[in-house]
């Protein structure tokens, strides 16, 4: 195979609809509505690593995600204190409850017919490793992890080589 084929599968797999790969069984993500109680959510992302929060199991709109990150910033006191693992804010602790009080609200999402080079540049510019697939009223339809790209581009490159 010359450079030029290799440069056509390259394109072919950047401009693949992020529908064609993303997990878009809904039944499968890590997902808890809003005012679930933050215990819950350990379980969870002991599991999956994050959870996605959606406003209610009627809806499923998508208003937040807590990840390991946010368990981190939650348990050290970071809020404020970036550079600092010196103790847990104990008030902070006392006063979360839900995961509506630890998740991180402002989200960065994809839809089903955006392209795998739209992902990609989000996992880096935004550095994480998960997006959530939405339609256009912010509803959950999928997720797609960077692990899942990484493995459809290896398929598809050794189909290829």
């Amino acid at each position: 195979m010359n450079n030029e084929d290799h440069y056509d599968v390259l394109r072919k797999f950047y401009f693949a609809r992020v529908g064609s790969i993303a997990n878009m069984r809904i039944w499968d993500l890590p997902v808890l509505p809003s005012g679930t109680p933050i215990l819950s959510a350990l379980k969870v992302i002991g599991a999956h690593r994050r959870v996605w929060i959606i406003e209610s199991t009627e809806t499923y709109k998508l208003i937040g995600v807590v990840t390991e990150y946010d368990i981190l910033k939650f348990l050290s006191g970071l809020y404020g204190h970036e550079h600092s693992l010196a103790r847990a804010d104990v008030l902070g602790y006392i006063k979360a409850e839900t995961i509506d009080d630890i998740m991180t609200r402002h989200l960065v999402t994809i839809t089903a017919e955006d392209y795998i080079i739209d992902a990609l540049k989000k996992f880096k510019n935004y550095n994480i490793r998960y997006l959530p697939v939405v339609d256009k009223d912010k509803k959950l339809r999928g997720e797609l992890s960077l692990h899942r790209v990484v493995l459809c581009f290896q398929k598809l490159l050794s189909r290829t080589i």
